[in-house]
């Protein structure tokens, strides 16, 4: 199935390599997988599943290896044709996968810890000396940062655009981690929501606050000193200046998009 797949996004880059094309190609193997091996033999509870976190991780790299040479061919093809002369190529993920860090999450969307929130991207482009961002950014960054390549200006008499471009850090003019907010419904984990967003988070490049509503339950991590994100530092003193912070800046991002909440802060 995979090689097909492959033959099928090379036949579309051939048709539209001699035009003007935006080409989304989405893969998903990985997914599939897990579907296949994981979503279809487990609950979101099941002990058999999350006590074997190794034996879970050794399956997610053999499944992710697949997916690299499915890649790599696509790359290949494109590279042939001579397209990355004057083509923006841009790799990325959509979201991580769980191998059984947290009970109540076997795949992904009923949290968002950092083991499903965080992704890579990689932007190739003509003319231009990769540069690595060591600064924290965010998916919403990807539209506008191929915008500003292309030097084609946003039309405001649509909704405004969120989230900003990347060339600044290119360039050496931004050298400040972005705020990033992440929500999901929850999806089958310990408190679904099938039609509203019900957990919230903020998260710096040191802090991450996460505002559970369903059980109305808040959480708090240090990522610097707790990449696990197993202490819940939220009704922790030290910590309470931040919280403040990170709590009104979350409730004012959760009220910008029509939630109401009747929360004290």
């Amino acid at each position: 199935m995979v090689v097909g797949w492959k033959f099928r996004r090379k036949d579309i880059i051939t048709k539209v390599a001699n035009k003007k094309f935006f080409l989304y190609l989405h893969n998903d193997h990985l997914p599939a997988q897990y579907i296949k091996n994981i979503a279809k033999k487990y609950t979101d509870f099941d002990k058999e599943y999350f006590n074997n976190y190794e034996s879970n991780e050794k399956n997610y790299n053999f499944w992710l290896g697949k997916l690299d040479l499915y890649v790599k061919e696509v790359f290949n093809h494109i590279k042939n044709l001579g397209l990355l002369d004057n083509t923006i190529v841009v790799l990325l993920s959509d979201h991580g996968m769980s191998n059984g860090e947290r009970i109540g999450e076997k795949m992904y969307g009923s949290f968002t810890y950092d083991y499903t929130i965080k992704i890579f991207s990689t932007f190739i482009i003509p003319k231009t000396r990769g540069r690595e961002i060591n600064f924290q950014t965010r998916t919403i960054d990807i539209m506008p940062t191929i915008l500003d390549i292309l030097k084609i200006k946003a039309d405001e008499s649509y909704e405004h655009i969120q989230g900003k471009s990347l060339i600044p850090f290119i360039k050496g003019k931004e050298k400040e981690d972005r705020i990033a907010f992440s929500e999901t419904g929850g999806l089958s984990g310990p408190y679904p929501s099938s039609h509203k967003n019900n957990v919230f988070c903020i998260r710096t490049r040191k802090w991450k606050l996460i505002y559970n509503k369903t059980p109305n339950s808040w959480e708090m991590y240090d990522l610097e000193n707790d990449l696990g994100e197993k202490d819940n530092l939220f009704d922790k003193n030290k910590n309470k200046e931040i919280t403040l912070k990170l709590k009104e800046m979350l409730l004012d991002h959760i009220k910008s998009d029509g939630e109401s909440f009747d929360i004290a802060i």
